[in-house]
Formats: structure tokens, sequence, C-alpha cells
């Protein structure tokens, strides 16, 4: 066997084996599956009117099919809900076990300042996170107000979240919704939509 001959198949030797091993690792570790959704399941949300591990409408919650466990939930709450979403400001009656349970709860919970300490278009956003027993960890946390809102405007208004969330927690959840909920963090926008001016004659 000529020299050329042995050297081929010493390196034939060498990198069949290693590709392989590299295929099987990124099969092992389901790499190639991270980026393509499982056919015939829609990926759980974490936005509004959106269901979490919801089997009947959206599919079985499939890890890296839809959201990855460190990301924020964010949801939008209204002080004056049109009159189509007022069922989705609605706590329901049982333990919270799905998002949308969890969101129609902090909706239910916001109780904004009276008018005559309000500021009409007034925003908030706070950010919070909970425990198993449906409890706060920790007071939530302002990320953003509106660009018109004074120091004052801004308190009022965190006065009244804070009061808000004090008065509905702790929330009772499944146990498997509190072991899915626990420590992530929620960011809520809250928007004063009522029409506060004076109407003119």
């Amino acid at each position: 066997m000529s020299r050329r001959t042995w050297v081929a198949f010493i390196l034939a030797a060498i990198v069949l084996p290693a590709k392989a091993s590299f295929a099987l690792d990124t099969q092992r570790s389901g790499a190639s599956q991270i980026s393509r959704p499982l056919s015939g399941i829609k990926p759980s949300g974490l936005r509004d009117g959106r269901s979490f591990c919801n089997s009947i409408r959206y599919g079985p919650c499939v890890p890296r099919a839809g959201y990855l466990l460190g990301d924020p939930m964010h949801l939008t709450v209204l002080s004056k809900p049109d009159q189509k979403d007022a069922a989705s400001y609605v706590r329901p009656d049982r333990d919270l076990n799905t998002l949308d349970d969890l969101f129609m709860a902090l909706r239910a919970c916001w109780t904004p300042p009276p008018p005559d300490e309000a500021s009409e278009g007034a925003e908030i956003s706070v950010r919070f996170s909970l425990k198993r027993d449906g409890g706060l960890i920790g007071p939530p946390r302002i990320i953003y107000t509106g660009d018109r809102a004074t120091k004052e405007i801004r308190d009022t208004y965190f006065k009244s979240i804070t009061a808000s969330l004090d008065g509905c927690v702790p929330f009772a959840f499944t146990k498997g919704f509190s072991n899915a909920i626990v420590g992530r963090p929620i960011t809520i926008r809250y928007v004063d939509n009522r029409p506060l001016r004076p109407a003119i004659p």
C-alpha cells in the first residue's frame, strides 16, 4: 500500500468519527430545533389575551417553541377599558392557572387615582415578580413614566398602583402555574385614558 493511500486512510479514520460525534451532540442538545417551531403546535404567548400552557386554545406548552423562560411578561391596563374588553377586567373566581387568568386578575385590581388628583393620558410602567404563594417579591419598581408626568403625578399614580396590588395579593395559583410563574418579571403599563378634562359647552 502506497504512502498516499495510508495518509488518506488515517485522515478518514480521524475525521468521520468526529463528524458523527458532533451530529449526535447537536441532536441531543436540541440545537437544531431551537429556531424551528414544532409542527402542529402554536406557541404559548406572553402578551395580552394569550394563554400560558393552555392545552385547549394554543396547544401544550413546549419549551423553545414560543418563549424563553426568562422573557418578561407585558400587560397594558387601561383606567377606562372599551366595552368589548370589559370581560377581561373581571377577576376569575377560581385559582389562577393561565396567563389569561393572571392578567384578568391584575386588570381587575387597578383602581386609578380620583379624578381631582389624576392626569388625563398619564402613563406609568412598573415591574415586579411574584412568589409561589401569590405574594409580591418586594415592591414594584417604576421603569417608565410619560414625558409630561411631573413628580407629583408620578407619585400619585405610583401610590395608587402599590395600593391596588397590595389589596389584591396574595393571588391564589394552581400548583403547576405557581411553579411556572415564580420569580418571572411582570411589566404592567398603566394608562389613564379617562376623559378628565371639563367638557366644552
